[in-house]
């Protein structure tokens, strides 16, 4: 796709769609019963399998790849679940590192009240004190960042288009 004249790509993570996606989204469902060490393993699976298409996309001169949820979602609800930052890393070492990270924060019953991407929210998306803490987490970890903002989600659909889209031109300086 195209955007003011850049070659964007999108993708998210969890993607269902594949093997490790699949046993996530049944861990999240509670289909699929794993301790907190191995759903990070998953996961983190689930970004490796990612990384080929992302050289890809790089080998093909993409200008952005936009990812929803990627390495630092897994460090703040990996957190949250009392994992620590250390090993969360480690699995993530040789994943490609984000040149810019925005965060659009939400409050926790703002998220709640939204119905999660297959129409029915999730464990995680139920538990309003891992999102509290995950919230915590977001804010905790960007304010050590340079790469990392946060957008105000409470804003319009087109305002936070618009602050997102600032703070990209501004930290790419075009």
């Amino acid at each position: 796709m195209k955007y003011e004249g850049f070659i964007c790509e999108k993708s998210e993570f969890h993607r269902y769609d594949t093997p490790t996606g699949d046993l996530i989204r049944k861990f999240l469902y509670n289909e699929y019963d794993a301790d907190k060490y191995t759903i990070e393993l998953i996961m983190a699976a689930d970004k490796q399998m990612q990384q080929n298409w992302f050289k890809k996309l790089k080998k093909q001169k993409t200008d952005f790849l936009i990812l929803d949820r990627y390495t630092t979602s897994q460090i703040v609800y990996g957190l949250a679940n009392g994992i620590k930052i250390e090993w969360i890393r480690s699995l993530q070492k040789y994943l490609t590192k984000p040149s810019l990270e925005i965060f659009i924060d939400i409050p926790v019953e703002k998220s709640m009240s939204r119905k999660g991407k297959n129409t029915t929210d999730d464990k995680y998306e139920t538990n309003k004190e891992l999102l509290t803490k995950v919230r915590e987490n977001y804010h905790c970890v960007f304010s050590n960042r340079s790469n990392g903002f946060i957008v105000d989600g409470m804003m319009s659909i087109e305002e936070i288009h618009e602050s997102i889209w600032l703070l990209i031109k501004s930290f790419y300086k075009f």
